[in-house]
């Protein structure tokens, strides 16, 4: 989440992703209102701007809201199995600033299921904004309490937790921002272990680092994430000696917080530009996606990720905006979530009518898909809006979760209200077994059969492999197209055939059995074919055909078909047999096959007569 969404936003977008099509434009499916607590006031102004989920029924939502005193108050959501809660409202520090209090949570992160903890900040009585976390333990909220601020920090302090990541209950670490003794924001972290928070520590600043006006929202962390108690990494931006706002990234290395390092903005942004990293995800170690926003050139801002991979990171790589009417002017992005199998990222349109969107961005298998606008809207939205998505929790890569705004806009561009929505996105296809292989067939050859068959649905996922697998016995063949050849076989026995298929999920149910298929070799064809004629009919003879011991021949059938294409035929198991029923002064051409278990031979030569 970005460093000024805590205080910018007012609203609440809720993604929940649940299949897709691996590869293809996302899906963004119909959205619904999110309530804000019941002493809101009654033109709504809430938002929630974190969001974290253990599984796609178990999510908490945290933002704040204006009460109808107009104090600004943190606000927590949840979902059940029928949807998402009223949201309410956690108890503040006991020296909050009461009626007139702005206050709210930025952050969130459940290690387990009702148990979490949220970060934010609150304003105190004497006018300080002071880090603010709550935790929730076995399904009970607790009251919000603070944290010791670094070494160095001012008296009258802008501080504040944006993001927070857990990777056990009691085992967490938050990221912010805080003011030293002369005004300028220092970057800082927080962690807790075995359920305390110990104080605040500084993050040293890249070099470079120019000093800023006392003010929340333009140097400090805004994300973070760990994959283990002593090793996260932290995003967000800081001002340059040049007066310019660059991105920056942090690690933490066994416990240790090294010196944050500036970003490598894409070639040609401004050297007094804007840019800023605003929300991360790491699957490992060394293996991170950080997006956010840049200002170009041409003075566009344009969405922007940057990855690591084994420790390393890119260079920010900045996304294309997709073609729609109205045209597309700016971009960002302020959340992303990554699973084993792919990254979903949200953020914000804007087009040239004056009006914005959510924008969802989906990495699936390590290709960036086009990114897509959210068009759905609640139907209580009467208003043009200016809308966004600002972070998402994804417990699997089918399942995501997003929280943004949607406002009201006035002709004079004031937002004049804001409302909490839900909707359903698709980032990626759910994977599931490949469907059974169909049509197999078996053709016989010496001790093998060559198999084929045609491909059923692959399940979500490219099938890698088939397999046919030969009955009696277990005889099997694999391959990577559709067919194979079994070997190995008994020839004279007859066998059938099923055929599996495998992707990364699994493997199907068998194939539809082939019909019979009897290995060996068919007999050589008839040889010396005679005929004696007589009265309608005439006794054919011929030489017998040479075949396997295992395949021997087990009949032969003789064919005779006249020029008006009649025709009559015999069989036999020796090697003549009688044809009958000829019409006398018909010409006939006549011909012999041979069949045993394996299958028939070829023709033998054609022999012509005239009936008598």
């Amino acid at each position: 989440m970005g460093m000024a969404s805590l205080a910018a936003a007012i609203a609440i977008c809720l993604v929940t992703a649940i299949g897709a099509v691996a590869g293809a434009e996302s899906l963004l499916g119909p959205s619904v209102e999110v309530r804000a607590p019941a002493n809101a006031t009654a033109v709504s102004h809430s938002a929630l701007s974190g969001i974290a989920c253990t599984k796609a029924t178990s999510c908490v939502g945290v933002g704040t809201y204006e009460t109808k005193s107009r104090a600004g108050v943190p606000m927590i959501a949840t979902t059940t199995v029928a949807g998402w809660t009223r949201a309410f409202a956690p108890s503040l520090p006991a020296d909050h600033a009461g009626a007139y209090s702005a206050s709210g949570l930025a952050g969130i992160s459940c290690p387990s299921t009702r148990n979490c903890v949220a970060v934010g900040s609150y304003e105190n009585r004497s006018r300080s904004v002071l880090p603010l976390l709550a935790a929730e333990a076995a399904g009970t909220w607790s009251t919000g309490f603070t944290i010791g601020l670094p070494t160095g920090a001012g008296g009258n302090q802008l501080a504040q937790l944006t993001s927070v990541s857990c990777v056990a209950v009691g085992s967490c670490t938050a990221a912010g921002a805080f003011t030293d003794q002369h005004g300028n924001p220092e970057l800082m972290a927080a962690s807790e272990t075995t359920g305390s928070w110990g104080t605040a520590t500084q993050v040293v600043l890249p070099a470079g680092a120019g000093t800023v006006p006392k003010a929340l929202g333009s140097v400090g962390l805004a994300g973070i994430a760990c994959t283990d108690a002593a090793d996260c990494v932290a995003v967000g931006s800081f001002l340059d000696s040049v007066g310019a706002y660059v991105p920056l990234h942090v690690a933490e290395t066994a416990g240790v917080w090294r010196t944050a390092v500036r970003a490598a903005l894409p070639a040609g942004t401004p050297a007094t530009g804007s840019a800023a990293l605003d929300a991360v995800s790491c699957t490992a170690t060394g293996n991170c996606v950080a997006v956010g926003y840049d200002i170009d050139a041409a003075g566009r801002t344009a969405p922007v990720i940057e990855r690591e991979f084994k420790g390393r990171w890119s260079r920010v790589v900045a996304i294309g905006f997709p073609r729609m009417t109205p045209t597309v002017t700016a971009g960002s992005l302020g959340g992303v979530a990554c699973t084993a199998r792919a990254c979903t990222a949200v953020g914000r349109l804007e087009a040239s009518d004056g009006t914005s969107a959510p924008a969802v961005l989906v990495d699936d298998a390590g290709r960036w898909q086009p990114l897509v606008r959210l068009g759905s809207l609640p139907a209580a939205s009467r208003h043009p809006p200016a809308s966004g998505l600002a972070a998402i929790s994804c417990p699997a890569a089918i399942s995501c979760v997003s929280v943004g705004d949607l406002e009201a806009v006035s002709a004079q561009g004031t937002v004049t209200s804001s409302l909490a929505m839900a909707t359903r996105i698709t980032p990626v296809r759910p994977v599931v077994d490949p469907a059974p292989p169909s049509h197999v067939a078996a053709l016989p050859g010496p001790g093998e059969l060559k198999v084929s068959w045609a491909a059923g649905g692959d399940g979500g996922s490219a099938i890698s492999s088939f397999a046919a697998t030969a009955s009696p016995g277990h005889a099997s063949c694999r391959s990577s197209t559709t067919s194979c050849v079994i070997s190995g076989l008994h020839d004279g026995t007859r066998y059938t055939v099923v055929v599996t298929a495998t992707n990364v999920h699994g493997t199907s149910r068998p194939s539809a059995p082939s019909p019979g298929a009897v290995p060996g070799t068919v007999p050589s064809a008839p040889t010396g074919l005679g005929s004696t004629r007589g009265h309608d009919r005439a006794v054919l003879r011929w030489h017998a055909s040479t075949a396997g011991l295992r395949d021997p021949v087990t009949r032969y059938v003789a064919t005779a078909v006249a020029a008006g294409a009649s025709s009559r035929s015999c069989a036999s198991a020796t090697t003549t047999c009688e044809l009958t029923g000829l019409t006398r002064g018909d010409a006939y051409t006549v011909w012999v096959v041979a069949y045993n278990a394996v299958g028939p031979s070829a023709r033998s030569a054609a022999r012509r007569f005239t009936s008598l």
